[in-house]
């Protein structure tokens, strides 16, 4: 069934090479819909999953192996950059991503398990059978933005049941380099768009827009870009004297505690299945007691939207304090959008600090996120 202006994504067999578990009990967690007629296992929780191997089983001619989308059977695989530059889509149609290992490439895939559609919901990506939870279907947007950002292996078929093919022309991909450039915002219209909201005081909005911005930085995976974008922005609205205040010094004690600090939360999240995810909030006032904290918590982000306030008595650890790499006033040394772009500035240090440990010590399949005391989160691992 196809509702009035969506699309199937459908699958790719004979047109694009063809993937299966590589175990029965591998083949058998990709094939999770099939839990009912116990040919497949149940899906559980992303907590829960153990990335299985999927290996390659038919090849095609002049085609590339590992595209942006792969497929077994009915079932869609989609690619570290697909994962980055769908993220808005995925996201706000609940779609849970469950990573894969494919043998043959280094590249992270994951599992795409769509929600089912609710009416009046605006989703991008959903299923409308309870009995089959894995034919997805997409809207004419999704299909754009898949074309737009020159991603392969997407297959799709209308109402009028003919399959088409986005970018089938596509032989190879984008050097990655090029692939992380594809939505990164301008710093100079961000800086912009922050002086007009807080002249305007709408504090509400300038929240979320700069949440937005920094999830879609975090998202690219660049780093270095984040910094720079940070760093271009902060210039372009202080003085030499007030960078001097706001850039962090160096940080290599810093990052040792932070590090002491995630190792001990993967320690315990060994040792308690009952953990799901970690929150790392940091709280600033220009005081002398200011701290970023790591707090373990009992709930996932797609359980609750208040996951973050779920941790025992023992999901407290204490992180390193962050008010002897800074040297300003919050409140009163600067006027509301400088304040708005260095905290920004500075939160940016603290998350890339954050995901060079978490990269560093492999802490994988844990759901990550961070945020200023009282502000809202950004997710550095979902």
């Amino acid at each position: 069934m196809i509702l009035e202006n969506s699309y199937v994504w459908y699958d790719s067999i004979g047109k694009f090479p063809e993937f299966e578990g590589e175990t029965e009990s591998d083949d058998r967690d990709i094939q999770w819909h099939m839990a009912i007629c116990d040919l497949g296992n149940p899906l559980p929780s992303i907590d829960e999953w153990n990335a299985p191997n999927i290996k390659l089983v038919k090849k095609c001619t002049k085609k590339i192996e590992f595209a942006d989308c792969i497929n077994s059977s009915v079932i869609e695989f989609v690619s570290e950059h697909a994962k980055i530059v769908l993220n808005d889509y995925f996201r706000n149609s609940r779609v849970k991503l469950y990573p894969v290992n494919i043998i043959g490439t280094s590249e992270k895939f994951y599992m795409v398990v769509p929600a089912l559609y609710e009416e009046g919901e605006n989703m991008d990506i959903f299923y409308i059978d309870d009995k089959l939870p894995y034919k997805k279907n997409v809207t004419k947007k999704f299909i754009d933005a898949v074309e737009k950002n020159g991603l392969t292996g997407f297959c799709f078929k209308g109402a009028d049941g003919d399959a088409f093919y986005v970018n089938k022309n596509l032989t190879k991909k984008k050097k990655a380099s090029e692939q992380k450039q594809v939505s990164l915002p301008n710093p100079i219209n961000w800086v912009n768009q922050v002086k007009k909201l807080a002249e305007n005081q709408d504090w509400h909005r300038l929240s979320d827009v700069n949440n937005g911005i920094m999830q879609k930085l975090i998202d690219s995976g660049d780093m270095i870009s984040m910094l720079n974008f940070y760093d271009e922005a902060l210039k372009s609205v202080s003085t030499d004297e007030q960078l001097l205040k706001i850039k962090p010094t160096e940080m290599s004690a810093f990052n040792q505690i932070l590090s002491d600090a995630f190792t001990q939360a993967h320690e315990k999240f060994k040792a308690d299945r009952g953990l799901k995810s970690i929150y790392c909030e940091y709280f600033y006032d220009g005081g002398d007691s200011c701290e970023l904290n790591l707090f373990l918590c009992e709930k996932h982000p797609d359980e609750d939207e208040s996951w973050a306030a779920y941790f025992g008595e023992e999901g407290f650890i204490e992180g390193p304090e962050v008010n002897q790499f800074l040297d300003y006033d919050p409140e009163f040394d600067f006027e509301p959008a400088l304040d708005s772009i260095a905290k920004q500035y500075v939160q940016a240090h603290f998350i890339r600090s954050c995901l060079k440990i978490i990269n560093e010590n492999e802490i994988n399949n844990i759901p990550i996120g961070f945020a200023e005391h009282d502000g809202m989160i950004v997710m550095l691992k979902r």
